[in-house]
């Protein structure tokens, strides 16, 4: 075999122990999508009646429809000084393609819901003026698989 080749199946090969051990720890599970809310000071009865009125019947038409599995609302119970969090608003896809695909068939289901461009807009920009996103990220569930029993010795 040349070099050339032993060299390319080295570099390709190279990467495997190091994704590969992460397998036999877990198994994955759904993608969430959170989103960190600091609600404005004073205006806690806005954001609680928008997130009741709108975003509630908005996540759970995406939940009938099959384009989440799953929503939660968390409150923070701790807080790190007057810029932190709030409330958390979790999405839980199903995996990574339900997630790929949420973008265009969210965007119908949310303009059924607002009737136009302009409605949706508006309630987006309202609900600035009570609350400001802070942060938005991912994560994937695992779970622990059981080690294997040692033998008797």
């Amino acid at each position: 075999m040349s070099h050339f080749k032993i060299a390319l199946l080295t570099a390709l090969l190279a990467p495997l122990p190091a994704t590969l051990p992460a397998q036999e720890h877990f198994t994955l599970g759904p993608i969430s999508r959170i989103i960190l809310i600091d609600i404005k000071p004073g205006r806690a009865s806005e954001f609680w009646t928008d997130l009741r009125r709108t975003v509630r019947p908005l996540f759970d038409e995406y939940k009938k429809q099959g384009l989440i599995e799953d929503y939660a609302v968390n409150l923070k119970s701790t807080t790190e000084g007057p810029q932190d969090w709030d409330v958390a608003l979790i999405l839980t896809f199903r995996n990574w393609a339900a997630l790929d695909t949420f973008a265009t068939k969210g965007d119908s289901v949310s303009m059924s819901y607002y009737g136009s461009y302009g409605k949706r807009s508006g309630a987006g920009k309202q609900r600035a003026d009570f609350s400001t996103t802070v942060g938005s990220f991912l994560v994937r569930n695992v779970t622990l698989k059981e080690l294997p029993r040692e033998p008797n010795r």
